[in-house]
């Protein structure tokens, strides 16, 4: 049972009651309480404000039907059950019997009760100057989200995902409303505002020593906490250096940036661990050069500079993608170098400006075609920028673009030969529903691993647009990133990371903004960037907070040489080995004593990988072969793909505390013929 489903039932079942039953049932009636509070306001409007309070609350009427139809459009999109078609407790109704007959099953996400509450009070709340107003559409908007879950009638990420799409909704409305000259006076909510661009401070010689000593500790400290902590190459990392043992201009899912880095550091250094990591280290270094450079110039402080630079380091989730070699320690650097390049053309219409938007989104796209979200978010608010517009006239974005391209032409051409197979696998990414959605766990998951930064956007009321174009073009790209995640969350499944470029607007408008905070909110910012660096050690040591074995965060990089150092002596001389998903295929090919060829073969419903692509066992003919799974029993196709089989005793790999985090089942094979395998069923 998941999140979602426990919260759902431990509301029912623990507050269920014959008094609550009607209340709630009458918070989510339309005729009886949403419609009766939309005329109250209308006829309240009319009375404060004549015609223009009417026409506002006519605007606010128009805008909530439209977002109706917004969350209608979604549901058809999405088609997620209610829970009340799925969990036993709803069949007969609560205490009092009040509970209605569940709605047809497959519309439950979004929530379009709360979709439209959310629109209303934000709208309301931009547009007008009446907190008392203010007050109770929010009041209202948490009493009718919390009905929903209480009457079953949708899931609590259903009813997040309805929030999160009413209040971008709400904000959208409320921009058209003050354009149409609809909104009331003066609003009074005060707006987080970064201080107008000055020639940025100079750099003293004592800093410039200091921010390199702070570049050559920062390698050295990842590499001791990993090795204290055991931490051996993730699945990903793995199959990365496989890909830098086969270079290539492009990959199946990503693009070959990190194969080259990995081949030219393994080629230099030697094959190991660390070796394959130190790239992601200098990326890292790489990313604190950009955000500090970056904001001396945004806030024209130093100060600023040393803030968003301790930011960057104290969020454990920046700092922990910052230590293993995937896409995302690269992405780190290449996003904020984009975001520097876009304001510096919002903000002053700088031409160099589009050439580093240019090159960052060219190497972006030799790292990870998520780096095309940036100028997805980014070009409406350069196109209404006065700064950027006069460049807009000139050969400058041509000559940005121009770079881009070419710098991006390899995966492109690659692409372009392999049935554009990186662009269905990103395809698949984004719209696929192939496991439930997570919001309530991400937004929770979230919280902790961006903690320095939910501190300091609520301290800085961040969650408004700052003034200024560049500052607004950092906070919206940002929003826009962490909000397109979050709806994705909705009804599929989000990994932690995938958010993380929606951060690195925020460090800079937060580093801009700290030295201007109260002594007290400096300091209640420094304790939770002091928390995150804790939770940072916590992360790697988690038996000291008894998070052993599979519980471990970490497992998944732990106990991979020893236990597969011993199957191999178990096995005997074999000529090749057979996995069935790529994750445990990679860690096979790098961890395996001396590292046969690895094939992937023998899982059903399993997603396509670049081993996929890669020439398979038919050319291992009449030779032998180990089977390695996690799984207790073997695919049918085994026996049919060789002369005969011999399991191996099962082999628990456990960590250091002498946990177990997995066991490996194997079958030594003689005599492979050639089979046709079951193919991958999704990309």
């Amino acid at each position: 049972m998941n999140l979602d489903e426990s919260l759902v039932l431990w509301l029912s079942e623990r507050w269920a009651s014959p008094l609550l039953d009607p209340f709630f049932v009458w918070l989510s009636d339309r005729w009886t309480f949403s419609f009766p509070l939309a005329g109250w306001l209308l006829l309240d409007s009319a009375r404060r404000e004549g015609k223009r309070g009417l026409a506002l609350a006519v605007f606010l009427v128009l805008a909530v039907a439209f977002g109706d139809q917004v969350g209608n459009a979604l549901k058809r999109v999405v088609h997620e059950p209610r829970p009340c078609s799925i969990l036993e407790v709803y069949e007969e109704g609560p205490g009092a019997g009040a509970r209605r007959a569940c709605a047809v099953v497959g519309n439950g996400a979004v929530s379009n009760h709360t979709l439209n509450f959310a629109l209303a009070t934000v709208l309301v709340a931009r547009s007008t100057p009446w907190t008392g107003w203010h007050r109770a559409l929010a009041l209202a908007t948490g009493l009718v989200a919390t009905s929903r879950v209480y009457l079953g009638r949708h899931y609590p990420s259903q009813v997040l995902a309805g929030l999160a799409v009413g209040a971008l909704l709400g904000i959208l409305g409320a921009a058209v409303a003050c354009r149409l000259r609809l909104c009331i006076g003066e609003r009074t909510a005060s707006r987080a505002v970064v201080d107008p661009p000055r020639p940025a401070d100079a750099i003293p010689h004592s800093h410039r020593l200091a921010f390199l000593l702070l570049l050559v500790v920062q390698p050295l400290v990842r590499a001791a906490l990993q090795h204290a902590a055991g931490l051996e190459l993730h699945f990903d990392e793995a199959q990365y250096w496989g890909w830098s043992r086969h270079l290539d201009w492009s990959y199946y899912s990503k693009g070959p940036l990190v194969a080259w880095l990995i081949a030219a550091s393994t080629a230099w250094l030697g094959d190991g661990e660390w070796q394959v990591r130190l790239p992601a280290w200098l990326a890292f270094d790489g990313f604190l050069v950009v955000t500090f450079l970056a904001t001396r110039e945004v806030s024209g402080s130093l100060r600023a500079a040393w803030w968003a630079t301790s930011l960057a380091l104290s969020t454990p989730l920046l700092f922990l993608l910052g230590g293993v070699m995937t896409t995302d320690a690269l992405l780190l650097p290449l996003w904020t170098l984009g975001l520097w390049g876009a304001w510096r053309v919002a903000e002053r219409g700088e031409p160099a400006g589009w050439y580093l938007l240019g090159t960052a989104l060219g190497l972006g796209v030799l790292t990870k075609l998520s780096i095309l979200l940036l100028p997805l978010f980014a070009a409406p608010l350069l196109f209404l920028s006065p700064g950027a517009r006069p460049t807009l006239r000139t050969m400058h974005p041509w000559a940005g673009g121009a770079l881009a391209l070419a710098l991006a032409a390899p995966v492109l051409a690659w692409n372009a030969s392999h049935d554009w197979v990186l662009l269905r696998h990103d395809q698949g990414h984004l719209l696929g529903p192939d496991e439930r959605g997570n919001l309530l766990e991400l937004l929770l998951g979230q919280a902790a691993a961006a903690l320095p930064l939910v501190a300091g956007v609520a301290m800085t009321r961040l969650w408004r647009a700052p003034a200024g174009h560049g500052p607004r073009l950092l906070w919206a790209v940002s929003v826009a990133t962490l909000g397109l995640n979050a709806l994705k969350a909705a009804w599929s499944k989000v990994q932690m990371n995938w958010p993380t470029p929606g951060y690195l607007g925020l460090v800079l408008l937060l580093g801009a903004r700290a030295p201007g905070l109260s002594r007290p909110g400096r300091n209640t910012l420094r304790a939770t960037m002091v928390l995150g660096l804790a939770l940072t050690v916590l992360a790697h040591f988690p038996g000291t907070a008894g998070l052993r074995g599979a519980r471990d965060p970490f497992a998944e990089m732990k106990a991979w040489r020893a236990p597969l150092a011993e199957l191999a002596e178990r096995a005997g001389p074999i000529d090749f080995l057979l996995a069935p998903r790529y994750t445990l295929a990679s860690e096979l090919a790098f961890y395996w004593p001396g590292r046969p060829p690895v094939y992937l073969a023998g899982e059903s419903g399993r997603r396509m990988s670049q081993y996929d692509l890669w020439p398979g066992p038919e050319r291992e003919a009449g030779r032998t072969g180990l089977f390695v799974s996690l799984r207790p029993k073997p695919p049918e196709t085994l026996d049919r793909a060789f002369s005969a089989c011999t399991a191996l005793a099962p082999l628990p790999a456990k960590t250091r505390d002498g946990k177990p985090v997995r066991t490996f089942y194997a079958w030594r094979c003689i005599g492979y013929r050639p089979t046709d395998w079951p193919a991958p069923a999704r990309y």
